[in-house]
């Protein structure tokens, strides 16, 4: 078994890897609702913009999402 401080900083960081994934997926759908709303007509340069922001954002979140599993799996192999 690993010590309790290992297991208790990957459980820190499954948590914080969830706190970043909700953050994001939140912001993506928010984003994605205004691109939705004919932004691309009305206001190119800021669509421009929050399509590059999106970008960002989705490829943040497949590193949170990278991050939750290593950790979990790091979680997972301490409590075998």
């Amino acid at each position: 078994a690993m010590p309790a401080g290992f297991t208790a900083a990957v459980l820190r960081r499954i948590d914080a890897a969830e706190s970043v994934v909700a953050r994001l997926t939140a912001e993506i759908a928010r984003i994605d609702a205004e691109l939705g709303a004919g932004l691309f007509a009305r206001d190119p340069a800021r669509a421009t913009a929050l399509a590059k922001a999106r970008a960002e954002a989705a490829s943040a979140l497949a590193q949170a999402e990278e991050d939750w599993l290593t950790a979990s799996a790091a979680y997972e192999d301490a409590m075998a």
